[in-house]
C-alpha cells in the first residue's frame, strides 16, 4: 500500500504540530476536507491535542474507530511539538491497527506555498523555493526546491527538492540567493529585513499547514509507504540545546559509545517485534528544550 492507493472514501486524519499553531485535517468519507487549528489560549499541546482530535471527529459524528489511516508531519520543527504530534499519531495508529504515514515538513511547506501560488501566478519565476526555519544559535535549517514552470501545472504542484534539509548561517543563505528565488517558512523573520519583500512568502497569512497535508500525501507522484509505529522518530536534524550539552558532558567524561537515538541513522540491532502486541510503541518521557 502507498499513500495514493487508499480508497477515496477512506476517512483520513492529518496531524501537523511542527509549527505553532498546531493544526489538524480530516478527510471525510465523502471527500470533504475539514481543518481545525489550536486556539491561542489553549493549554499545552500535550494536554489538548488528543482533545482536538476527539472534538474534530465528534463534530462529524465520528470516533477514532472510523479512521482508516493517519499522516503526521515529522519535522524538522519544534522539538516539543514534533514529539507530541508523533507520539499521538503512533499511539493511535498502533491502537487502531491502521496505516501510519510520515510527511516531511519542509517539502510539505513548499507544497503548501506552491499550491497557493499556483492559483494566482501564471508565469512563476524560474528560480528556487527556499524553505527556512530557525535552528537557533545563529543557524537556519534550509531546503531548496525547484519552482520552474513545470512546478505549476493545473493541479497542485509537487515540490522537487534539490538538497536535503541542512544548516546554514544567514550569511551563507543570503550570499547564495538569486533574484528569482522565493523564501518561505517559519524562519523567514530571521532575515526579513535583508531580503526584498517580493521574494518573501510568509506562512502567517496562509491557511493552516495541515490544510495541504492530505493533498501532499495523496499526490499521484507520491510513493510514501506506511511506516511502523516502532520505527517513526522525529526528524530533528540537530539535537536540542539541552541534549547537545548533555552529549558534550558525556563525551568529556566517558569513552565514546554508540547510542541509538533519533539523531543516529543506524538501526537498532535489537528492535522490538512490531507484530507483538506486548510491545507498544515507545514514548520518550524526556522533556527537550521547548522551541
Amino acid at each position: 500500500m502507498t499513500s495514493n492507493s487508499l480508497s477515496t472514501s477512506s476517512v483520513l486524519l492529518g496531524i501537523e504540530t511542527s509549527q505553532l499553531p498546531s493544526s489538524l485535517i480530516l478527510r471525510l468519507s465523502d471527500a470533504r476536507l475539514v481543518v481545525t487549528t489550536e486556539k491561542t489560549d489553549a493549554p499545552p499541546r500535550s494536554q489538548h491535542l488528543i482533545v482536538m482530535i476527539r472534538d474534530l471527529l465528534a463534530d462529524h459524528h465520528l470516533s477514532t474507530q472510523n479512521l482508516h489511516a493517519i499522516a503526521v508531519s515529522h519535522g524538522p520543527g519544534s522539538f516539543t511539538g514534533l514529539r507530541i504530534g508523533i507520539t499521538t499519531a503512533k499511539t493511535l495508529a498502533y491502537a487502531l491497527n491502521i496505516p501510519l504515514f510520515a510527511v516531511p515538513t519542509f517539502p510539505l511547506i513548499a507544497f503548501h506555498t506552491l499550491t497557493i501560488l499556483s492559483s494566482s501566478i501564471t508565469n512563476p519565476p524560474a528560480g528556487k523555493m527556499i524553505v527556512i526555519a530557525d535552528a537557533f544559535r545563529g543557524k537556519l535549517f534550509v531546503q531548496r526546491f525547484l519552482t520552474s514552470q513545470t512546478q505549476f501545472p493545473s493541479q497542485s504542484p509537487f515540490p522537487t527538492p534539490l538538497y536535503d534539509v541542512h544548516m546554514e548561517s544567514p550569511g551563507q543563505l543570503l550570499d547564495s540567493l538569486s533574484e528569482n528565488d522565493l523564501l518561505t517558512g517559519p524562519g523567514l523573520s530571521k532575515i526579513t529585513h535583508q531580503v526584498p519583500q517580493h521574494q518573501q512568502i510568509p506562512l502567517n497569512p496562509l491557511p493552516p499547514l495541515a490544510s495541504s497535508l492530505i493533498a501532499y500525501w495523496e499526490q499521484p507522484s507520491s510513493t510514501m509507504l506506511p511506516i511502523s509505529p516502532f520505527s517513526l522518530t522525529p526528524l530533528y536534524v540537530r539535537a536540542s540545546a539541552a541534549e547537545e550539552k548533555r552529549q558534550e558532558s558525556s563525551c568529556s567524561s566517558e569513552p565514546m559509545s554508540l547510542e541509538v537515538s533519533p539523531y543516529n541513522t543506524q538501526a537498532d540491532p535489537h528492535p522490538p517485534n512490531p507484530h507483538s502486541r506486548n510491545h507498544p510503541p515507545s514514548i520518550d518521557q524526556t522533556s527537550p528544550q521547548n522551541t
